[in-house]
């Protein structure tokens, strides 16, 4: 099975969103069946052969925090926090 290719952040929580309609094994059968057509395995190429509208970013899923995307944010609010002492 064709696996995504997820171009940022947001392609990211729009394959967890149609995951989350349709499944996992059809949304990769989906996305292999785009990839045969031609098209890159993107999360929205796949939502486009199932026929769904992705929805605003505000509505999509977030993704539970890996170590690096937790390092990334302690340091962001580390350095907020540094700016509000000054």
């Amino acid at each position: 099975m064709a696996e995504p290719e997820f171009g940022n952040e947001r392609s990211r929580w729009e394959w967890l969103w149609i995951i989350r309609r349709v499944g996992d094994e059809r949304a990769r059968s989906v996305l292999a069946f785009a990839v045969q057509r031609g098209r890159r395995p993107f999360p929205l190429n796949a939502a486009c052969e199932l026929g769904l509208t992705l929805p605003s970013e505000n509505l999509l899923p977030s993704l539970p925090l890996t170590d690096d995307r937790r390092a990334d944010a302690l340091r962001s609010i580390a350095g907020i926090r540094d700016m509000l002492r000054k």
